[in-house]
C-alpha cells in the first residue's frame, strides 16, 4: 500500500523518476488515530492496524486537535490487541486535549514545513536556587530534588556549584535513586573549601518515565554543599530526537 504519493508528485514515465511538486514534507497517514492516555509531557494514541514497520521513534507528525499541532514520536509499541500504540512528546507547546484527533500526518524529515525547531521548546528542566547540603558519608537527595526524565532519548545537561566546609571530597550525583550513585558518568567530585562551578553532559535513552534524583554527599562528615542560592543548580534535559 502506498501511503500519500498524490502528495509528493507524479512518475515521469519518460525518465521513471519521481517528479516532486509542491511537497511540504508531511504524508498523509491514511488511518485513524485514537487518543489513548496522558502522562505529561507525553502522550499516547492508538491506530487499529499494525503500522510497526511504518513509524519509529524520531518521527515528526503533524495532527489536529482543535488546532494543529507538532509531536515527535518518542516510541511505538508492538501490535496488541488489534492496536498499535504511538507515544509522542509535545514540547513545551503542544498537548493532546483527549478530543478527537483529525487530519493526521507524518514525517521522516528532520525540517517538514511549519515543524518547529526551536531547541527552547522540545527541553524540560531543574532548576533549584536554594542552598542544600548534607553532612551524610552516603548519598542523600538534598531537597527532595528529582526530574522526570519522560520516555525517549535526551540529551541531559547537569551545572552545579559546589563547596565542601573542610579539606575533603563533596560528591555530586544525578541517579534513579535517592540514596546511589546509578550512573558514575554523572557524578562530580569536588575538593575542599573553594566553591566551583562543575558541569556534565551525557545523552541517555528510558523505557519509560523515569526519576533523576540530585544526590549530594560528604567524605568525612564536613558540611557538603550544593550552592544553588550564588547560582542556580540545573538539570536540562533536551530531546535528542530534534
Amino acid at each position: 500500500m502506498a501511503y500519500g504519493l498524490a502528495n509528493i508528485g507524479t512518475i515521469d514515465p519518460g525518465t521513471a523518476s519521481l517528479i516532486m511538486r509542491n511537497w511540504d514534507g508531511w504524508i498523509d497517514a491514511n488511518e485513524t488515530w485514537t487518543y489513548a492516555s496522558a502522562d505529561a509531557p507525553t502522550y499516547t494514541f492508538t491506530i487499529n492496524v499494525d503500522v510497526t514497520t511504518k513509524y519509529s521513534a524520531g518521527m515528526r507528525i503533524k495532527l489536529t486537535d482543535v488546532t494543529i499541532k507538532y509531536f515527535i514520536i518518542t516510541a511505538v509499541s508492538s501490535y496488541t490487541g488489534g492496536n498499535t500504540t504511538i507515544t509522542v512528546y509535545g514540547g513545551t507547546d503542544y498537548t493532546l486535549s483527549g478530543g478527537a484527533i483529525t487530519l493526521p500526518y507524518y514525517s521522516p524529515m528532520k525540517a517538514p514545513f511549519g515543524f518547529p525547531l526551536d531547541s527552547t521548546k522540545w527541553y524540560i528542566e531543574l532548576q533549584d536556587s536554594s542552598n542544600r547540603n548534607t553532612t551524610s558519608g552516603t548519598y542523600t537527595n538534598v531537597g527532595s530534588l528529582v526530574i522526570n526524565i519522560p520516555i525517549g532519548s535526551w540529551e541531559i545537561y547537569v551545572k552545579g556549584i559546589l563547596s565542601n566546609g573542610g579539606t575533603s571530597y563533596t560528591f555530586f550525583t544525578l541517579s534513579t535513586g535517592t540514596t546511589t550513585e546509578s550512573d558514575p558518568d554523572f557524578t562530580i567530585a569536588h575538593y575542599g573549601t573553594p566553591i566551583l562551578a562543575h558541569f556534565v553532559m551525557k545523552k541517555i535513552s528510558v523505557a519509560s518515565k523515569t526519576p533523576y534524583y540530585v544526590n549530594l554527599q560528604s567524605q568525612d562528615g564536613n558540611t557538603a554543599s550544593l550552592r544553588g542560592d550564588i547560582v542556580p543548580t540545573i538539570v536540562h534535559a533536551t530531546c535528542a530526537y530534534l
